[in-house]
């Protein structure tokens, strides 16, 4: 016997699937996720508070590193200030190098000082004591120890045998103080001899 095909099925017959009853969300839950990963590897931390917690302890290592320099750089600091002289005291310690020097060049200019001779130095004596011939005995007694007598005169008459030495020697005449005072009894400089060209001015006075 022969055997019939069987009936195709009418398309109509299939049935479309039914739409799905569940709505994802487009927007997840930040929190949530988060959680989630943590949970899927606790190793890894997906928290923002890492590179704040880095921050600070920068921050705190940079403190600490200038405390410690403030620390041990103060101490050096307040040692070169008391060993290293001020603007104030160089200044001062350079005027007060100048005038020693200053000083001590004046005092070898002095002791260079060459005292003149007697033969060097030229004598006015005048006669101021009233006495007739009293200069012109002085004189004499001068000039045999060798100065030069360029004037003999008159004077009007002081109490007290005067001498007055030219700017130009003076300082050089230390052995004409002491003919002075071996011979009249005074050595005493009475003034500058102004006008005239000897080296010195007797008076001789009343004395």
């Amino acid at each position: 016997m022969t055997e019939k095909p069987a009936a195709p099925i009418a398309p109509a017959a299939l049935k479309p699937a039914a739409p799905l009853k569940y709505k994802v969300s487009s927007k997840l839950d930040e929190q949530s996720v988060a959680s989630a990963l943590a949970s899927t590897d606790p190793q890894m931390d997906f928290s923002d508070e890492i590179p704040l917690e880095t921050s600070n302890k920068r921050i705190y290592f940079l403190g600490l590193a200038i405390l410690i320099f403030s620390f041990v750089a103060t101490p050096g600091i307040l040692y070169l200030k008391t060993k290293l002289p001020t603007a104030s005291e160089e200044s001062v310690k350079k005027v007060t190098t100048q005038e020693t020097e200053t000083e001590e060049k004046v005092s070898e200019t002095e002791s260079k000082v060459v005292a003149l001779k007697r033969s060097e130095i030229s004598l006015e004596v005048l006669n101021g004591s009233g006495i007739a011939g009293l200069a012109g005995k002085t004189a004499a007694s001068f000039e045999e120890l060798d100065y030069r007598i360029i004037k003999v005169g008159n004077f009007g008459e002081v109490d007290q045998t005067a001498i007055y030495i030219n700017p130009e020697v003076e300082g050089k005449v230390e052995l004409l103080l002491a003919d002075m005072q071996k011979l009249l009894k005074t050595a005493s400089i009475s003034g500058e001899l102004k006008n005239s060209t000897a080296s010195a001015r007797i008076v001789v006075g009343r004395d």
